[in-house]
């Protein structure tokens, strides 16, 4: 069985033992970057990556901490594991990504006038 046919239904399983670093693909060697924008949505507050939005917060300062938290989870290495994924034209795409290919992330809070007045007021 390929470590393509034992994906978990997450789409990621731990490389095999013995895995040749060389073989694992970084999908090049630009750092990504992830912004976590803090936004108005669905009657609260959320954080949102790209054109995915979390779940919805009560309050702005919720939904920073959240992000804050998710963004700090970007740097945590993790294993070489095989993964498959889907690209923007539907082609699906099966490789080792590498455990310590981490992405820049930060947070932007788009709203961040609106909620000081907010909180002032």
């Amino acid at each position: 069985m390929s470590a393509a046919e034992r994906l978990t239904p997450l789409g990621v399983e731990a490389a095999p033992a013995g895995t040749d670093p060389a073989a694992v693909s970084d999908r090049g060697s630009d750092v990504v970057d992830v912004h976590y924008h803090i936004v108005q949505h669905d009657g609260g507050w959320a954080y949102k990556v790209n054109d995915v939005y979390s779940e919805t917060f009560t309050s702005h300062e919720a939904a920073l901490r959240a992000a804050k938290d998710a963004s700090e989870r970007q740097a945590v290495a993790g294993e070489t594991a095989a993964i498959r994924y889907q690209d923007s034209t539907g082609f699906w795409h099966e490789e080792l990504a590498g455990g310590t290919d981490r992405p820049h992330a930060d947070v932007v809070d788009d709203d961040e006038d609106d909620a000081g007045r907010a909180a002032s007021a």
